[in-house]
């Protein structure tokens, strides 16, 4: 049997067991890929650059009502404990493991009331409508096939509050003018290890948020945009009324 079915078999979803078992599932993996300077070489040095603006979205003392949507390697998960020390986090994931390792990083040996873990895919979120005031998205979206990436969305708007809003860290737009871009080796490369970001970069977010609320019947009224790396990367943000 083919290593990727044993995970399959558990209750991942087939895309990820498929082509990301190596990174998120598998122990060793697991253990190469959350260490910073690993962190910091896959995304050219800009993963702190974008945590920071992830950060700069949230409120430093207003308490509120956080959702993550899926675990992310590095320091992330501990910033936004850091940050939201007065509020409510949550944090999904399907694959145990990732749960495991985020767990330990908040809490290591002790458990803290604020933070909350919760096995779940994100095409079917089981919170209520209009649970959070904060959701974010951090890394995901690249890595999903279009009909997850749909239902992911459709959900991330569907448990926000009115005016919520909705925080998404990714790849920026593909405007053909990065050297990523434009050197052919260097984009196969990339979508060799990332299969699904070829069809993220042909349909814009914010016309998949937009999307994605109208079928919610939700407006996503206003956005702001943070790139980096010259637009490889962006942090943008959306309230959702």
């Amino acid at each position: 049997m083919l290593v990727w079915r044993l995970f399959h078999n558990r209750g991942i979803p087939q895309y990820l067991s498929k082509h990301y078992w190596w990174a998120y599932l598998w122990q060793p993996g697991v253990w190469f890929f959350d260490h910073q300077p690993i962190i910091n070489l896959i995304l050219f040095g800009f993963y702190r650059r974008i945590v920071a603006a992830v950060l700069r979205q949230l409120p430093a003392h207003k308490p509120c009502r956080m959702l993550q949507i899926a675990s992310a390697y590095g320091e992330l998960l501990p910033a936004l404990q850091r940050r939201l020390k007065h509020s409510e986090l949550h944090l999904l994931d399907v694959a145990p493991v990732q749960l495991r390792l985020a767990q330990n990083k908040v809490y290591p040996g002790t458990a803290d009331p604020s933070c909350h873990f919760t096995q779940m895919n994100s095409e079917e979120i089981a919170y209520r409508d209009g649970s959070f005031d904060i959701v974010l998205i951090f890394l995901l979206l690249h890595e999903l096939p279009p009909e997850a990436r749909r239902r992911t969305l459709e959900e991330a708007v569907r448990v926000l509050k009115p005016g919520g809003k909705l925080i998404v860290a990714e790849y920026g737009r593909n405007r053909g003018v990065h050297f990523l871009h434009r050197i052919a080796p260097l984009r196969r490369l990339l979508t060799l290890l990332e299969p699904f970001l070829a069809t993220y970069w042909r349909d814009d977010l914010t016309k998949q948020v937009s999307r994605a609320s109208e079928r919610q019947h939700r407006n996503p009224i206003a956005f702001s945009e943070e790139e980096f790396f010259s637009g490889f990367y962006a942090v943008t943000w959306y309230k959702i009324v």
